[in-house]
């Protein structure tokens, strides 16, 4: 349906609430005022007014951190229904698939027009340790908004070394591409995983949720995170570090 006005709302801009009509024209937004009123059921200068009354009209959000590939369509409409109209997605590779690969596959996908609202991708660097500087260049040519890697699970091949971040993140930085960062020290929860095995040995009461804390206490992510900002600041790269969760981190 063609919408030339969306009337009587609350319209949330910078400048805070403002009692508006949102002038729409081909689908942009071509102003605020007040639009001429029209008769219900009729068409104003070629489209609906859509009728906001006790509603607030915002503009759409931007979710820059998700895992919607797995099923696009479903989870890009569900997302548009909690208002949701730009997200950047992770790639995820699959099992045997080289990040780049897998970068490119998700793009051609989101071509497919599975989409039902705007989405970026965020390249997955699952095999950090023979990325290549022209693999990162064909990122960035490919449109990606960032590469992710991650500081910890050397159990599932996907750990990224300190010396191999200030790699990245330099060669990240000459191509101006922003470098996303999971910040917990897998090395450290490896030695607090041993520690707290052999404790459990001797009390099986410390299994489950409370050994898993003990193995991932504030400390591991914040040595990470220091880590990190050290290492850009070395390099001079733009990082965004994902869903920090302490205090120390922040």
């Amino acid at each position: 349906m063609d919408i030339s006005a969306i009337v009587g709302g609350t319209v949330i801009t910078p400048d805070g609430p403002r009692q508006a009509d949102l002038l729409l024209s081909g689908g942009t937004i071509a102003g605020l005022g007040r639009a001429a009123p029209v008769p219900p059921g009729q068409a104003a200068g070629g489209g609906q007014q859509l009728d906001a009354a006790g509603c607030y009209v915002l503009p759409g959000g931007v979710d820059p951190h998700c895992h919607l590939m797995a099923q696009v369509r479903l989870a890009t409409a569900a997302a548009a229904l909690g208002g949701t109209t730009t997200a950047l997605s992770f790639t995820n590779p699959d099992p045997g698939q080289g990040d780049l690969d897998c970068l490119l596959s998700r793009r051609a996908e989101l071509a497919g027009g599975g989409a039902v609202i705007d989405v970026g991708l965020h390249a997955m660097l699952y095999d950090p340790e023979r990325t290549t500087p022209a693999d990162l260049a064909a990122a960035r040519r490919a449109g990606a908004a960032a590469v992710k890697v991650f500081l910890a699970y050397p159990e599932l091949g996907i750990m990224c070394s300190p010396r191999r971040l200030f790699e990245l993140m330099t060669i990240a930085r000459r191509l101006g591409l922003l470098v996303q960062v999971h910040c917990e020290s897998g090395p450290l929860i490896e030695a607090l995983v041993d520690t707290v095995t052999r404790d459990t040995a001797a009390d099986p009461g410390r299994r489950g949720a409370r050994a898993f804390c003990a193995t991932r206490p504030p400390e591991v992510e914040e040595e990470a995170v220091a880590s990190t900002l050290a290492i850009a600041s070395l390099t001079g790269a733009a990082c965004y570090l994902v869903h920090l969760s302490t205090a120390g981190a922040i």
